[in-house]
């Protein structure tokens, strides 16, 4: 199954680079962008993985690699027909179970399409992947009896950001004001403040079910890092660590500054998987709980 790319605009202000360069998150990042074929940013809403993917397509732009997108926020709308919306709806701001078991399919086929039809080339591909709540949770797992696959590569990189407390907190911050005055048109498909915040209790309840003792409901590193640990077992993991808040400038973590192949189904392409994934699927509230453990992969 292929997947159909389309050229999408980003804004163009300057450089837009935000990272100090010469600053180990700096080197960190470009490493990663002139030498990982796939870099897949992980972590729940609010993290700032969208900042770090974009700074990455950034680096690797600038050093003449072609750039491919594959972002859960703007795939799954390819999902959200109104046939497919009017069948299994949106609830509390939150995607219906079906709809993101059926991105996760069509993402895991279409990143390993990628990958083969890329050998020998130059381009890089950066995935954008919440994972929790089993949004895009395929990409995490191998097929049964096979710890190792395509998506175990050493030039493909599961990137964990990692924010502070205080960092978490003014990302926060920013979301609660975009969230009710959108700057950028990508923005307004982002989770939120209270999905957001439901996230983050799903990952409480990971953490307690592996056995973790969260000391309480807020934020804490440490505890979102051995959550992800578990969820990313099977894969090549970067930590990337946010310590300082990033000046950016009021320009939306979704402005990349140049013009990117972001990869989308086709709207027959993803009814046909909708229609796949409920067929397999007859009862949704048994899909939603197999999707509750999308730590566990």
């Amino acid at each position: 199954m292929t997947a159909s790319t389309s050229e999408v605009p980003c804004a163009a202000d300057g450089d837009g680079l935000v990272l100090t360069p010469g600053s180990p998150l700096f080197r960190e990042v470009e490493y990663i962008a002139l030498h990982a074929r796939i870099a897949v940013f992980c972590g729940i809403p609010g993290t700032g993985k969208s900042l770090m993917l974009g700074q990455l397509a950034r680096l690797a732009h600038a050093a003449g690699r072609p750039v491919h997108l594959l972002q859960w926020d703007v795939a799954r709308l390819a999902f959200e027909t109104p046939a497919v919306l009017a069948r299994f709806p949106e609830v509390d701001g939150v995607t219906h179970a079906v709809i993101r078991s059926a991105a996760g399919f069509w993402a895991r086929r279409s990143v390993i399409d990628w990958l083969r039809r890329h050998i020998g080339d130059d381009c890089l591909l950066g995935v954008e992947a919440p994972l929790v709540g089993g949004r895009f949770a395929e990409l995490t797992m191998s097929p049964p009896g096979r710890p190792k696959d395509d998506l175990s590569l050493p030039d493909i990189r599961f990137v964990l950001v990692v924010p502070s407390v205080k960092v978490r907190r003014e990302i926060e911050r920013t979301r609660s004001r975009t969230s009710a005055a959108p700057a950028h048109e990508r923005e307004t498909a982002d989770a939120a403040p209270q999905v957001v915040s439901g996230l983050w209790a799903e990952v409480l309840r990971a953490a307690r079910e592996l056995g973790f003792t969260p000391k309480s409901d807020s934020y804490d590193p440490r505890v979102y890092r051995r959550v992800y640990a578990r969820a990313l077992r099977l894969r090549n993991v970067d930590v990337m660590r946010l310590e300082e808040v990033l000046p950016t400038g009021g320009r939306s973590a979704h402005d990349i500054g140049f013009w990117a192949k972001q990869l989308q189904p086709g709207r027959q392409t993803a009814e046909e998987i909708v229609r796949m994934v409920a067929d397999l699927n007859g009862n949704p509230a048994d899909l939603e709980k197999q999707m509750a453990r999308w730590f566990l992969p």
